[in-house]
């Protein structure tokens, strides 16, 4: 029986974010800090735009397929941040950088979803949320914080596992990036 559980991975699929972004969105974070938010920031190297949580699974690469399939069909995809946004949790919330994306990146992930849904991969019903977590657990208590609008290009699609050890931060692993391919 143990032998079963053995193989499964805890699995994303997500935009990555260029170091460049990555760094500009930890001087948020470190301002946050400094304004007094507190909670569980997100280390910098995680940062990353979610299209689907898979959870555990064992079967990387029939997950792998689908992903190459919709990468292969689909041209780079922009985004914008201008605002801070608060996620109600059970554990107080999350902070995050809320993203205005266009239509056809919400087209590319419906379909995505529900491709993995009818393999039976995803099961999740929720609407696609474009967001980049700063802070979990954090509290109501938000100060006031302007930032920049900042444009974001996403060429790729990545599957991670994450891999959660107790007491530690959470620690996102690619497994297969595969290049948007399609015409614009």
């Amino acid at each position: 029986w143990y032998t079963i559980f053995m193989n499964l991975k805890r699995l994303f699929i997500a935009f990555d974010l260029s170091d460049e972004k990555k760094d500009q969105i930890a001087d948020i974070a470190y301002d946050l800090d400094s304004l007094g938010v507190r909670g569980n920031f997100s280390p910098v190297e995680n940062y990353h735009l979610t299209l689907a949580f898979l959870g555990d699974q064992e079967d990387v690469e029939g997950i792998s397929r689908i992903i190459e399939k919709h990468a292969k069909g689909s041209s780079l995809f922009f985004s914008n941040h201008q605002e801070l946004q608060f996620l109600p949790s059970r554990d107080g919330g999350t902070l995050a950088i809320k993203l205005t994306v266009e239509q056809k990146m919400i087209d590319f992930v419906n379909s995505l979803r529900e491709d993995l849904r009818d393999h039976g991969y995803f099961s999740d019903r929720k609407s696609f949320l474009p967001h980049i977590t700063l802070v979990r657990s954090i509290h109501k208590d938000i100060p006031q914080y302007h930032i920049k609008s900042s444009e974001y290009r996403f060429d790729s699609v990545t599957l991670f596992e994450s891999i959660l050890e107790r007491g530690k931060k959470a620690k996102y692993i690619p497994l297969i990036v595969y290049p948007l391919q399609g015409g614009r």
